[in-house]
């Protein structure tokens, strides 16, 4: 995958190996402490005014994950300086510390074969250790923040497959989510069946590899600062406990005016019943940092239902 010099401003080679579609959506940046600048930078270079230093409570370098299938770091964080002439590749984890230039955003900072590098914080993900029991975490309580991402290799251990009456899309796109997480949406689909209202579901479980490669066609379509699609770790789908839901209309598929047909509403109204909440709502967009999204919801546990 290669990037167009032309469109975006930036001199980045990607190369990526999973071809799935689908968007998600984006977990900002958080707000980071500034400090001044550690003194082995060359102040003497104007560009570097506008350069500081930032950290996210971290005391030493965190460790990142590099997303691109190859990519040259930057010099500085200009992004017509000069590359370096090593280049770094997925999955390959570096350690450096967040640097903040007001013209060109955040970058991460470290060192390869001696030299001082950088690269666009939008080019990494931050690396997050797993647990024993990741696998068959208890629904709910997975940890999942708009600062610590799920680890790339999480995997949900009971991962059952959507009854196809309920996928939106054909059985050559099947749907997987978490097994109980089947068996509850199915029967509140069965429900508003009954009751003459008809949903399918559009998106369920995402692997990581599966949104790092959304992500990375976005930022080569729209550019680092694309806004529409996560960076892997950082979707919801990959608990395998979300969901994007629809009706039968195609129109309806990722609808902002989803919560006011009568699909959308049947849902605002009954999915608490069930077990499913909305993640993403004008009330907590600025909490969250995401975009109200009225077709997605995800399931935090069963509770009675009359």
């Amino acid at each position: 995958m290669g990037i167009n010099h032309k469109s975006i401003p930036f001199h980045l080679f990607l190369t990526t190996l999973f071809g799935l579609s689908m968007a998600g959506h984006v977990f900002p940046d958080p707000l980071d402490h500034k400090r001044p600048l550690d003194e082995r930078i060359d102040n003497k270079d104007e560009h570097y005014q506008h350069y500081r230093q930032e950290t996210t409570g971290q005391t030493e370098n965190d460790q990142w994950i590099i997303l691109p299938g190859k990519v040259r770091p930057y010099r500085n964080t200009d992004f017509e300086a000069e590359l370096s002439d090593r280049s770094v590749a997925y999955p390959e984890t570096i350690e450096g510390r967040i640097i903040h230039d007001d013209k060109t955003g955040d970058w991460i900072e470290f060192e390869l074969d001696g030299e001082h590098v950088v690269l666009p914080r939008a080019l990494v993900v931050r690396k997050t250790e797993s647990g024993e029991d990741d696998s068959y975490s208890e629904i709910g309580s997975e940890r999942l923040d708009r600062n610590i991402p799920l680890p790339l290799e999480y995997v949900p251990g009971d991962l059952t497959r959507l009854n196809q009456k309920w996928n939106f899309h054909g059985s050559d796109y099947s749907k997987y989510l978490r097994a109980e997480v089947v068996q509850t949406i199915e029967a509140m689909l069965e429900e508003a069946r009954r009751n003459g209202i008809h949903i399918r579901v559009f998106s369920a479980y995402r692997s990581s590899e599966k949104q790092r490669y959304l992500y990375l066609k976005q930022v080569e379509k729209k550019g680092l600062r694309q806004n529409s699609v996560a960076k892997p770790g950082y979707s919801e789908h990959q608990l395998g406990t979300a969901v994007d839901l629809c009706g039968l209309d195609p129109e309806s598929v990722a609808s902002f005016d989803f919560d006011r047909a009568k699909e959308g509403q049947w849902i605002a109204d009954n999915a608490p019943r069930f077990g499913f909440v909305r993640s993403y709502t004008r009330e907590n967009q600025e909490e969250t940092g995401i975009t109200p999204e009225p077709w997605h919801y995800r399931y935090v546990g069963t509770v009675d239902r009359e």
